[in-house]
């Protein structure tokens, strides 16, 4: 028998079983995608456009996919395609869930 065959095979398992847990973990942790009232969409539409037009820097949250994130973004556009510039973020306008001035 050549070193010990039971410890290396419970170094797989536990491996695996060490990214089920975190795989695990992070979708525990993920946030469902924002749905927000249409009256709350116009505001955050209000607030991006005018930033956009003033030049006027923003605090943004957004949904990435699995959380929320916060952003200060200094200079917003909109390329087109519902997507929304945040100085080198793109994001489409249904996942932003906050804009505020700072």
């Amino acid at each position: 028998m050549r070193g010990n065959t039971l410890w290396e095979g419970h170094r797989v398992v536990v491996s695996e079983l060490r990214q089920g847990i975190a795989r695990t973990k992070r979708e525990a942790e993920a946030e469902d995608p924002p749905f927000l009232p249409d009256e709350r969409i116009a505001e955050i539409e209000t607030v991006l456009r005018e930033a956009a037009s003033a030049q006027r820097p923003v605090e943004v949250t957004y949904f990435n996919g699995e959380k929320r994130v916060k952003v200060l973004a200094k200079k917003v556009s909109f390329p087109g395609n519902g997507v929304v510039q945040l100085d080198a973020v793109r994001v489409h306008y249904t996942m932003i869930t906050d804009a505020r001035f700072c």
